[in-house]
């Protein structure tokens, strides 16, 4: 999973990637991540992010944010 999501989003954390995406291209690496794990035993979130909650985000330390006007995070 972790091959595919570096192909299009940026490593935040361990387990956490952000990027960009149309309506389309998400529901597409939704799928293509559910298909990937084991719905028995792991766990997936994807929380898209407004404009508002992108402005209220804190960082500390070397996070590399993206910019980009609305993010999603994986």
């Amino acid at each position: 999973m972790v091959k595919r999501l570096k192909r299009c989003a940026h490593r935040l954390q361990y387990s956490v990637f952000e990027g960009e995406f149309t309506a389309a291209s998400q529901r597409r690496l939704w799928r293509e991540l559910v298909a990937l794990i084991d719905l028995e035993a792991d766990g997936l979130l994807m929380a898209p992010l407004c404009a508002a909650c992108e402005q209220a985000r804190l960082e500390a330390g070397t996070t590399s944010r993206l910019e980009i006007e609305e993010s999603t995070i994986v």
